[in-house]
């Protein structure tokens, strides 16, 4: 017996059904794709403003810091490496998902 392309379709949405999906840069809930990476609204924002401000941002810690939902606001350096690191995230456009 073989499933069908949409029977496989089917299956896959209901097993992920009920499931958040978590911001490739913090963890924390997503709100949709944003500039081409899963992100949430906080750090959606944070990547805009730092390209639309052309920002450069230092590192306390030689660029080793860890980014998550509750140390996302510590170091911007940091913070902004994991996003261009992210799944293509860039500033070139968005997805809307």
């Amino acid at each position: 017996m073989s499933l069908h392309l949409m029977d496989i379709l089917w299956l896959n949405q209901c097993s992920t059904m009920g499931q958040e999906e978590h911001c490739v840069i913090c963890g924390d809930k997503t709100s949709g794709y944003h500039y081409n990476a899963l992100t949430c609204e906080v750090c959606k924002g944070f990547f805009r403003r730092s390209i639309t401000r052309n920002a450069v941002y230092s590192c306390k810690n030689g660029g080793h810091c860890e980014v998550d939902m509750y140390m996302q606001t510590k170091c911007q350096e940091c913070r902004l490496k994991k996003y261009s690191e992210a799944h293509g995230m860039n500033s070139r456009g968005t997805s809307a998902h």
